[in-house]
């Protein structure tokens, strides 16, 4: 089961950032190092909320859940994202880095740096665009993602890009629910970080 933090959670600032899979090699006699891209590259965002009355604060503590997963909203400051259509994945078995998508409204633009989360198998994997696209005349795409594509979609699996989450476990900082007097709860932070 997923814990579904509310499309209204009061977030301050987010901070995206790449669980890279890539293997490093260096030399130990000096040389160039060379990196292996590898899949298996995931994404982790961290949360910062806006302040919270400890009484507000009391309905995020299912946070402190260590193997619950939980999907968060991401929000994407300035980005009108307007009405992408009913977006799916048009054909199964893909893999690389790109997804071809269907169901777009036509000449959709997707924005380069744009979250387009895949439910593969009732669960959401957070892809990003690398470069800008338009859908075609009938509502199709091949969009370009980072990282590669960790596993392969159903023909038809839902892509998000109206409303992007992210969904995995939570890590809590100490001071994560640190109250301040009176009844304010000021640095309630949290990251989620995609366990697939």
């Amino acid at each position: 089961m997923t814990l579904d933090l509310p499309a209204d959670l009061d977030i301050a600032s987010i901070t995206p950032y790449p669980i890279t899979a890539r293997r490093e090699q260096k030399p130990v006699f000096g040389g160039p190092v060379s990196r292996v891209k590898r899949m298996g590259t995931r994404w982790a965002i961290s949360y910062q909320l806006l302040p919270h009355s400890y009484l507000e604060a009391m309905d995020l503590t299912d946070l402190e859940d260590e193997d619950e997963r939980v999907s968060a909203p991401i929000p994407q400051p300035g980005l009108d994202v307007g009405n992408p259509g009913n977006p799916v994945i048009d054909g199964a078995g893909q893999t690389g880095n790109s997804y071809a998508v269907r169901g777009l409204t036509v000449g959709y633009t997707i924005r380069k740096g744009q979250w387009m989360p895949v439910i593969v198998g009732g669960k959401r994997f957070l892809y990003r665009a690398r470069a800008a696209v338009t859908a075609d005349g009938t509502g199709r795409a091949v969009v370009p993602v980072r990282p590669m594509i960790r596993s392969a979609a159903l023909d038809g699996a839902t892509a998000e890009l109206a409303d992007p989450r992210i969904e995995g476990f939570v890590t809590l900082p100490q001071d994560a629910f640190k109250a301040s007097a009176p009844v304010m709860v000021s640095g309630l932070s949290f990251t989620i970080e995609e366990t697939d």
